[in-house]
């Protein structure tokens, strides 16, 4: 608009300049030229006609030439706004993607600070002052500090002690090296160290410049702890895998091969342990050659069953010398396939030693017990005779010496002064002894040799009888007898008649004494074990002298307080004896006494 008015304007200046000079000059010129009005009439006519001519051709290329720079400024004008709008859509589109550019870069910010934030680990930005520009919730979890309280600070993680090593890792990381899972103690707030992995890398500008670095921290204190608790665990293990008084291993089933040896190989078999990992065939070539095949084939035979087993074999050690192994093998399956095979060798060569020496001592011991059984054969075979000696050529003489004894008392009663009488009294009652102790040496001698026939037997009934038979002898007795009820015992009736007969006789003869007696059998626990006793409120005795009460003829009263051979209870224990059980007594002088016995054991 202003580049228009002033053409125009222009225009108009030269026009006027043109005009006026052309009129003031023509004018003044003709004035001196032509003096004849007509003349000058024509003459001014043409003069103007020549003007407009002169302006018209003036005018013509004025606007010519400003026209034409006109339609040039107009088409550049065109040419330039086309190119502005190509421009501004450019322009247009480049805004659009900064724009869209800037959303995405938005959105990627936020998902990146969402996972900064909500990382488990714990992550600090440092500028490469090592200020803290960026810390997340993990850290302020981790090491107590929140993002308030260190933004702007130098980082305040780093232990006085580790100072020198922290300055190292960081300018590292300034030269752009990448820092991996570095295990270090670091501080929290309230002093405590922690263990954490660290990895550390630069971060870079918009340039590409680097303008600090990135630290990402894990807590390993748990990891460490577990660590430490497992290396203890192994340790333990290994102490008590080698503990083992035997060699724990493990094999591989698909090659026979043994993955697993402990120390105590080489202090059994002398072979390293190397050997027993590096060698395939390490096992079979040193089963002893008698033991291998039939060794191999069971191991394997029981594998494939899927069967827990163990065998005895020999092994050939290192110096050369046979150890007799006990193996305890344990199959492990998984997926229903035998995978591993498990277990201890145990050197049981002593024992072996042990029981070849028992067989040749138990193949001695049957020769000798075959010896000595001829040997008690042949004694038992002079007993017998000896017992049929006793019971008849000893028997006849005590018979006449009794009965002549007899006679003389009461046939020569008359002839024979007191004295006499006194003597033939003596002789009768020694000979009546004699046949007593006769009868009690030939029970004493069919209780050792008669045979067992066990059977459930009523030992309370046998009880009663027995006492019933003694109150009909002494019918004068007041004696009180407490028999508990449907007491039984695995026994020989036989022998166990004998032994009831002798222990109630043994209580009702030394509680004789007692205004009122009191005899009792029954039954108790003693030990775990059942047992039999008999109890009495006589004499008693003294338990210092409890050796000798079960021996022959031994006595513990005088023959005149207390009839008796002294067999009695050497019987009972022979009858104990056989039934494989035990007798014992309890007593006091003047306070009773207490008999027990048990029958559980094995007979003989």
């Amino acid at each position: 608009m202003d580049k228009g008015r002033k053409i125009s304007a222009k225009i108009a200046a030269i026009y006027a300049l043109f005009g006026g000079t052309w009129i003031l000059f023509s004018d003044e010129l003709l004035a001196h030229l032509v003096h004849d009005q007509p003349t000058a009439t024509i003459i001014s006519v043409y003069k103007g006609w020549l003007f407009v001519a002169a302006t018209a051709m003036m005018l013509y290329q004025l606007v010519k030439r400003h026209t034409t720079l006109l339609i040039d400024s107009e088409t550049e004008l065109q040419e330039r706004n086309e190119e502005l709008a190509e421009t501004e859509e450019e322009l247009r589109q480049q805004i659009d993607e900064y724009h869209k550019s800037q959303a995405e870069l938005y959105e990627t910010n936020q998902t990146l600070l969402t996972l900064f934030q909500a990382s488990p680990l714990a992550i600090v930005s440092l500028d490469l002052h090592g200020r803290v520009t960026l810390w997340n919730q993990a850290a302020e979890w981790l090491f107590g500090w929140e993002a308030g309280e260190v933004t702007g600070r130098l980082c305040p993680l780093i232990p006085s002690f580790d100072t020198e090593a922290w300055q190292r890792f960081f300018e590292n990381t300034i030269q752009r090296e990448v820092l991996n899972n570095i295990e270090v103690r670091r501080q929290k707030k309230d002093g405590a160290l922690i263990d954490v992995s660290m990895s550390m890398a630069p971060v870079r500008d918009a340039s590409g410049e680097i303008a600090g670095i990135m630290v990402v921290m894990a807590d390993i204190t748990e990891r460490r702890e577990t660590e430490k608790a497992l290396r203890k665990s192994h340790q333990l293990y290994g102490e008590l895998v080698n503990s083992i008084d035997g060699v724990v291993w493990e094999m591989d089933v698909a090659t026979f091969c043994f993955t697993f040896v402990s120390e105590r190989a080489v202090q059994i078999l002398g072979y390293p342990v190397e050997q027993w990992l590096d060698d395939p065939a390490f096992w079979q070539d040193h089963v002893h050659p008698d033991d291998r095949a039939w060794a191999l084939e069971y191991c394997m035979g029981a594998t494939r069953e899927m069967k827990d087993h163990e065998f005895e074999y020999r092994f050939i050690a290192a110096e050369g010398n046979i150890v007799w192994l006990r193996d305890i093998v344990i199959v492990v399956v998984e997926n229903g396939q035998p995978v591993k095979l498990r277990g201890v060798m145990l050197d049981v060569t002593d024992r072996k030693m042990a029981e070849e020496e028992i067989r040749k001592l138990n193949a001695e011991l049957e020769q000798r017990v075959r010896e000595r059984t001829a040997q008690l054969e042949s004694a038992n075979k002079e007993l017998e005779s000896f017992s049929y000696s006793v019971s008849h050529d000893l028997r006849a003489p005590l018979r006449h010496i009794d009965g002549f004894s007899r006679v003389l008392l009461e046939d020569y009663r008359e002839k024979i002064d007191g004295e006499g009488k006194d003597y033939l009294f003596r002789l009768r009652n020694a000979s009546q002894r004699m046949s007593q102790l006769i009868d009690d040496l030939l029970k004493l001698s069919k209780v050792t040799r008669s045979e067992l026939n066990r059977q459930q037997v009523n030992l309370s009934r046998m009880a009663q009888v027995t006492v019933l038979e003694l109150k009909q002898a002494q019918p004068q007795r007041q004696v009180s007898v407490k028999i508990a009820e449907d007491v039984t015992a695995n026994g020989d009736a036989r022998l166990l008649r004998v032994l009831m007969e002798n222990l109630l006789a043994n209580a009702w003869k030394y509680s004789g004494k007692q205004e009122s007696s009191i005899i009792e059998f029954g039954t108790a626990e003693v030990a775990g074990e059942m047992t039999y006793f008999i109890r009495d409120n006589g004499v008693g005795f003294d338990m210092a002298y409890a050796d000798k009460l079960f021996a022959a003829f031994q006595r513990l009263h005088r023959s005149d307080e207390f009839e008796g051979t002294g067999v009695g209870l050497a019987t009972v224990q022979r009858i104990i004896n056989r039934h494989g059980g035990r007798i014992w007594a309890e007593s006091a002088v003047g306070a009773g006494a207490t008999f027990y016995f048990t029958l559980n054991g094995v007979a003989i």
